[in-house]
């Protein structure tokens, strides 16, 4: 029924209509789901997966997924066009060849563990499209191949190759600026910038994402460009 709470553990799901449902919670431990359907389904609460749990070939087009978080669960070619995403923090999640034609927001795609139950080196993530997606405010870390991904095309993104060395140059040159409160705000972007660095190589960003005046934002990107 609509608004329950539901748990699977060593389960396997194959070919199971849920679509349309609404889930109080809904989490999976250990279990298989192949084939399923979870169109236009809602899950207020999670984790999705715990202790590897595995969605194949699933649907989760227009599902409203904003309150649940990926948690341990392994996705592999399943899509999520028209998916509500907001706030994933997929440390523990593994992506392989899934389709994302939605808007994500507030989001990050981790390619190390972190804080996990499962042990594993890397996270897996390859092959997956995010050409028709719409990336607000979230990132790619860890140590993602952004070449084994489709990202979306268009000027409102910029691809920083050789991160931490494109940041440090561009740090020395806003720090010759002479406005002290232009400085300061560049500085502070750079700094969220270096933090997603860390570990991954290149970044890819919305340049609408740095919060900004319009004048600031053009002189900082063409120094990270």
């Amino acid at each position: 029924a609509d608004g329950k709470d539901v748990a699977f553990e060593r389960a396997r799901a194959r070919e199971v209509d849920f679509s349309g449902l609404v889930f109080a919670t809904f989490t999976a431990e250990r279990s298989e789901f192949e084939r399923c359907d979870f169109e236009s389904a809602t899950i207020r609460y999670g984790p999705l997966g715990l202790g590897g749990s595995v969605f194949r070939d699933c649907c989760f087009d227009g599902a409203d997924l904003r309150g649940v978080d990926p948690g341990e669960a392994r996705f592999e070619r399943c899509s999520f066009d028209e998916a509500k995403i907001a706030k994933w923090m997929t440390h523990c999640a593994e992506f392989v060849e899934c389709r994302f034609a939605t808007r994500i927001v507030d989001s990050v795609f981790s390619g190390t563990p972190r804080n996990c139950s499962v042990r594993r080196r890397r996270n897996e993530f390859k092959g997956n499209d995010f050409s028709r997606a719409e990336l607000i405010d979230t990132v790619f870390v860890g140590g993602i191949d952004l070449d084994d991904q489709k990202l979306p095309a268009g000027d409102e993104y910029v691809r920083i190759r050789k991160a931490q060395d494109r940041i440090a140059r561009a740090r020395a040159g806003v720090e010759e600026w002479e406005d002290p409160e232009e400085r300061r705000l560049a500085l502070a972007e750079l700094e969220a910038l270096e933090r997603f660095a860390e570990d991954q190589d290149e970044l890819f960003v919305r340049r609408q994402d740095a919060d900004l005046p319009a004048a600031v934002a053009q002189q900082l990107w063409a120094l990270v460009e």
